[in-house]
């Protein structure tokens, strides 16, 4: 959808500059927002209001997986290194942490594909509805 908002939002955006640039110099010279030939502005700012809003959903859910990453990564290390010092009550309390914080990458990651194939999905059938 964000992509859709964007191409709208340029498309709008370009008629509406060079409709609004005609009709100050042909019709009225004033900039008052009231004037009909300044109503679109407000679409555009809708579309790209909605395009920004999608985007910011999608950076904050992969800072998440990101930040669920690391985490599964630090503890590894951890791991690693109590491996390294044969320190057992250590092991089995970072492996109950790892499983954990893998359980949680894994879920986000699920999350996600299972979004990008509804996604997916309502623009097939959207397609499937043009046709």
């Amino acid at each position: 959808w964000s992509f859709f908002l964007l191409i709208a939002a340029a498309v709008l955006e370009c008629m509406e500059v060079a409709f609004n640039e005609w009709g100050h110099s042909l019709w009225i010279s004033e900039e008052f927002f009231a004037v009909p030939f300044h109503w679109p502005f407000v679409a555009y700012g809708w579309l790209a209001g909605g395009m920004f809003a999608v985007w910011g959903e999608t950076i904050l859910r992969l800072y998440e997986i990101e930040k669920a990453e690391e985490r599964v990564k630090s503890v590894e290390e951890a791991l690693a290194e109590a491996a390294l010092n044969a320190d057992a009550a250590l092991l089995t309390q970072l492996t109950v942490d790892y499983e954990q914080a893998r359980a949680r990458v894994d879920e986000l990651l699920t999350e996600w594909e299972r979004l990008s194939l509804l996604s997916a999905h309502a623009k097939d059938e959207t397609a499937n509805e043009s046709t």
